[in-house]
């Protein structure tokens, strides 16, 4: 997780969980577990899975996710767009000349 703004959502897809840990945030007292994509195991964020004060019980069973380390539609499509670039550009620097 890069760091930066996070946000609640309550589901999420593609995501495995992973080491669960105590943890004091300015907000109160947790348990959560890391989550991580399934395919490219990034570290995107955390689940809350218990709050020790009452007033913070909405949070458990919602995963909080850096902003920073999600990409939309649109940069998804861009990202593609410039790997396929990169990679034409070098298949052009090594091309197979036949015998």
């Amino acid at each position: 997780m890069s760091g930066g703004t996070g946000y609640l959502f309550k589901d999420a897809i593609n995501l495995a969980l992973a080491h669960v840990k105590h943890v004091h945030f300015t907000s109160g007292e947790y348990i959560v577990a890391d989550t991580s994509c399934i395919q490219c195991n990034t570290k995107l964020g955390w689940k809350y899975l218990y709050a020790f004060r009452d007033y913070n019980a909405r949070k458990v069973g919602m995963f909080c996710l850096c902003r920073a380390d999600l990409l939309t539609y649109k940069e998804k499509k861009t990202r593609k767009q410039k790997l396929r670039r990169k990679n034409q550009s070098v298949k052009a620097q090594f091309r197979i000349v036949p015998w």
